[in-house]
C-alpha cells in the first residue's frame, strides 16, 4: 500500500511538471508568432517580384540612375532583429553595404528614436514609414531588401527573410547576381 501511495505521488508530481513545461512552450510559440505576425496582419502588401519596378516608393535619398540601397526591415520588439544591428552596422562601416538603412515599418517614431540611440544606430539611417514595407511587399521582420534606381523607379533586386547575423553577412557579401540564391 505504501508503494501505491508513493507511485501515485510521483506520478502527480510528473504531471504537474509536464504541465508547467507545456505552458512554457506554448508561451514561447506565442511569442514567436507575435514577432512575425503583426506586420503581416496589419498591412496590405503588393504582389512584387524580383526585378519589378516599385512605383510610388519614396526614400530619403537623392535618387539617381544606378543607385543601390539596402534596407533591413526590423522591429524594436524582435530579439532576432536586435542580434543583426551590429553585423549590419559593421558591413555599412566597411563599405560592403552601400546606402544601408534600417526600416521600422510598424513602430512609433519616438520608440524607434530611443531604440536607435540605445543600439547605436544613426538616426539618419532609420525609417519608420509603413508604406516602404507595403511597396516592397515585406510581411515579416527581419527581412533584407536590396533596391536599385533605374528608369525613374526603384527596382527590387532582392527580398529575403533573415534568420541570423551569419546569414545577413553571407547574403550581403555575395555578388549581387548570386544573392537571390543564398
Amino acid at each position: 500500500m505504501l508503494w501505491l501511495g508513493l507511485s501515485s505521488s510521483v506520478l502527480a508530481i510528473c504531471v504537474v511538471v509536464l504541465g508547467i513545461m507545456l505552458l512554457s512552450i506554448a508561451r514561447q510559440i506565442g511569442v514567436l508568432h507575435e514577432r512575425t505576425q503583426p506586420l503581416a496582419s496589419r498591412q496590405q502588401t503588393l504582389d512584387v517580384q524580383q526585378g519589378d519596378a516599385l512605383e510610388g516608393l519614396v526614400l530619403p535619398l537623392e535618387a539617381r540612375q544606378g543607385l543601390e540601397v539596402t534596407l533591413l526591415f526590423v522591429s524594436t520588439a524582435c530579439p532576432v532583429c536586435r542580434s543583426l544591428h551590429g553585423t549590419y552596422a559593421e558591413l555599412i562601416a566597411a563599405d560592403t553595404v552601400k546606402n544601408g538603412l534600417w526600416v521600422f515599418p510598424m513602430d512609433n517614431p519616438q520608440v524607434v528614436e530611443d531604440y536607435a540611440s540605445t543600439h547605436q544606430i544613426p538616426g539618419s539611417r532609420c525609417l519608420t514609414d509603413p508604406q516602404v514595407a507595403t511597396r516592397c511587399a515585406v510581411t515579416k521582420t527581419p527581412t533584407l531588401v536590396c533596391l536599385q534606381y533605374s528608369d525613374d523607379n526603384w527596382r527590387l533586386l532582392l527580398r529575403q527573410p533573415i534568420d541570423g547575423a551569419q546569414q545577413l553577412a553571407r547574403v550581403l557579401t555575395q555578388a549581387p547576381a548570386t544573392r537571390a540564391t543564398a
